[in-house]
């Protein structure tokens, strides 16, 4: 940069200043005024950043009264620990750094982090609060402790989530990785990017993107909304219900009915021995029936495969346009035409109805 250029940002500058003088209103007393000091500090910032650090580490604890249900965090950047226990307390330690240009501007900013529980009628809350800055971003962790009997309500949080041994969960969070175990009740979850893994709990509602989700051990039902990622699911003992765009499914034992729509996605049922309706646009289906259930198939540009398991038949209803039709040995077709292939009638001896309709996606069945 040419010194013309820095006597342009320096002119820049003071005219700015004056302008302000100008315009603000008178100070209060409070140092909230216009003030030459906070000019320079604030670009001395802006040239030589806010790298100096002051250690953040503050406790608080309460005892929630009875009435109280749910714990509450909102509007929080950085990990969070949530663990239930079988305790009457709850505690809160919050830990990290916040910065500033010089030591004495981040011991300023210390001095403002706060932390502390405020109850109102079900709901108990957990107030952080924390100096605003415009560059450097306090970097902290909070770990909560609380009662197994409370549910966890979680919002707006940017960071890695862990919570375990609670009764209920309810969050929203993003740009971190996110962890839900041994929860009794519903776990809600909202999510964003990262890695996410729900096992040993009560029922899962959950919408996920941009991440890779792993469900397990699930007592109740699963219903799903994913974007862009994986999903793994296994030992889920209600019904399954899933809405997939560009998402790979791999899912197994899977106790209840399953209901499936998926777009631009590779879908894997294994082991399966619970209805299925399945719905696919440009998603290949590898299903394998381990009992004699019912499956309905409407497919479009991929192809279908199901395996049936030694001993399972099936009592088929299969049509397919644009695309072939692959049988066991030794049955055919019991149709077909230039573009429209046909098959009605018992594969293995017959069984549970396997309806199949498919355009533009080859259908192979196996046994």
């Amino acid at each position: 940069m040419g010194k013309r250029e820095l006597l342009l940002i320096a002119a820049f500058l003071v005219v700015g200043a004056l302008a302000w003088r100008v315009t603000a209103p008178a100070s209060t007393g409070d140092g909230s005024g216009f003030s030459i000091a906070r000019v320079v500090r604030q670009a001395r910032a802006a040239m030589r950043g806010e790298r100096v650090g002051a250690p953040v580490r503050t406790t608080t604890e309460t005892t929630p009264g009875e009435a109280v249900k749910t714990l509450l965090l909102e509007e929080f950047a950085g990990d969070v620990s949530v663990v239930g226990e079988d305790r009457p307390g709850a505690t809160a330690e919050l830990s990290g750094s916040v910065f500033g240009a010089d030591e004495a501007e981040s011991r300023a900013r210390l001095a403002k982090v706060a932390v502390r529980f405020v109850e109102a009628g079900e709901v108990m809350r957990l107030a952080v609060t924390l100096p605003e800055v415009t560059q450097h971003r306090p970097s902290l962790d909070l770990r909560l402790t609380v009662p197994a009997r409370l549910a966890v309500k979680l919002a707006r949080i940017r960071g890695d989530v862990e919570i375990r041994g609670v009764a209920a969960v309810d969050l929203e969070s993003r740009l971190g990785d996110l962890s839900v175990s041994d929860v009794a009740g519903l776990v809600r979850a909202e999510h964003r990017g990262g890695q996410v893994e729900l096992t040993r709990v009560g029922e899962v509602t959950c919408e996920v993107s941009l991440a890779d989700l792993r469900v397990t051990e699930v007592r109740g039902g699963l219903e799903c909304e994913t974007r862009e990622g994986r999903f793994e699911a296994r030992g889920i003992g209600g019904t399954t219900r899933v809405e997939s765009k560009r998402t790979d499914l791999d899912f197994e034992t899977l106790s209840g009915a399953v209901t499936i729509e998926a777009e631009d996605a590779r879908v894997v049922l294994r082991e399966q021995t619970a209805p299925i309706t399945f719905t696919g646009d440009r998603s290949r289906l590898l299903l394998a029936l381990a009992a004699p259930v019912e499956a309905t198939i409407t497919a479009e540009d991929a192809p279908v495969e199901v395996s049936l398991a030694r001993g399972v038949g099936a009592a088929a209803d299969l049509e397919v346009v644009d695309a072939a039709l692959r049988l066991p040995e030794p049955l055919q077709p019991t149709s077909a035409s230039e573009n429209r292939q046909v098959f009605a009638g018992p594969v293995g001896g017959g069984g549970a109805p396997l309806v199949v309709r498919s355009r533009r996606g080859d259908v192979t069945v196996r046994r």
